[in-house]
């Protein structure tokens, strides 16, 4: 709907002026300026609002679309008189552009009046435009206000993000599954965290040391969250000084036995390390959940490094929605 600013607030005599948001609302408002005829016959200036809704406009049907035409204020020409050329430049011009069927358009003239009465404020009139042949012999029969109705357009479901403890059971094989090039097991055969000793020393997501260096992360985490409650929900000042526990630290010492080589001789840099990898919310492990199974789509090689030792990770989810409907009882 155009606001009282907006109809009062007109633009200078020119060239359509399109106020236009492609892609987030089907909706289309510009001034239109035209050559109009008059009950003198003499040609003239004249200028209109037009509004195209493609979708949304009630109480017409969802699927639309409704072109309304608005007179502006001190415009010398009537729009009644000039509705079959506005129509046929709107059709022509802007409709055919949209890819709308104009057969298909509700068309409705908008008018705005001081009250005869004195009185403060405007009236407003809304009448639909019947067109009989084409755009041709028009009538006019009186019809509801348009309302814009922005939440008809909202779909009935989003994707919404959820942070998910998730175990080996809950993730889709298939998006753990990678090729030679990114796996030790794809090129080789063998899963370098079931192997006692090196068989490679390749670089790269393929080699030998890859994913046994975040399954030790893995591991170093899951001992963390053991020995600290409420971990998953630290801020950065909690983490970073987490990272200066001489107390956690010392612990881990004594307790931690690191799964796939010798003790880490920079104990803080492997545990700001599982941090980053591991911690809740940080988006390096997303997933997607379709029918109860969640396909990983980021984060896959940490994601089965700890899976490879029952560990579970914490993943962002997007899992579609229903949206509640506002009018429902």
């Amino acid at each position: 709907m155009t606001t009282d600013s907006e109809r009062n607030n007109v633009l200078p005599d020119g060239p359509p002026v399109p106020d236009i948001t492609y892609g987030k609302w089907p909706a289309y408002r510009f001034i239109l300026p035209y050559i109009a005829k008059t009950a003198a016959a003499h040609p003239c200036l004249g200028r209109c609002l037009v509004e195209i809704y493609a979708i949304g406009a009630q109480p017409f049907e969802a699927d639309g679309p409704v072109v309304i035409f608005t007179d502006l204020p001190g415009n010398p020409a009537s729009i009644d008189d000039n509705i079959e050329l506005l129509s046929k430049v709107v059709a022509d011009i802007y409709l055919n552009a949209l890819g709308i069927e104009v057969l298909g358009v509700k068309w409705v003239e908008h008018t705005i009046m001081d009250r005869l009465d004195d009185s403060e404020g405007q009236e407003e009139d809304w009448a639909e435009i019947v067109f009989h042949e084409g755009l041709t012999e028009p009538t006019w029969r009186a019809t509801e206000p348009v309302v814009f109705d922005r939440e008809r357009l909202r779909a009935g479901t989003f994707w919404a993000d959820r942070l998910t403890m998730l175990g080996p059971d809950d993730v889709e094989g298939l998006s753990l599954d990678f090729t030679e090039y990114e796996c030790h097991k794809a090129r080789t055969g063998a899963c370098s965290l079931h192997l006692s000793r090196p068989s490679d020393d390749l670089r790269g997501k393929s080699g030998f040391q890859y994913c046994r260096g975040l399954g030790g992360s893995a591991s170093l985490w899951d001992f963390v969250r053991a020995c600290v409650p409420g971990l998953e929900s630290f801020g950065p000042d909690q983490r970073k000084a987490l990272l200066e526990d001489v107390d956690l630290q010392a612990r881990i010492r004594r307790e931690w036995r690191p799964p796939f080589g010798p003790f880490p001789p920079d104990l803080r840099a492997s545990l700001q390390r599982a941090l980053h990898l591991y911690r809740p919310g940080n988006d390096g492990i997303r997933g997607q959940r379709v029918a109860g199974t969640v396909t990983i789509i980021n984060g896959r090689h940490r994601s089965c490094a700890a899976f490879q030792q029952g560990i579970g990770v914490a993943a962002m989810v997007a899992q579609e929605q229903t949206r509640l409907d506002p009018m429902a009882s």
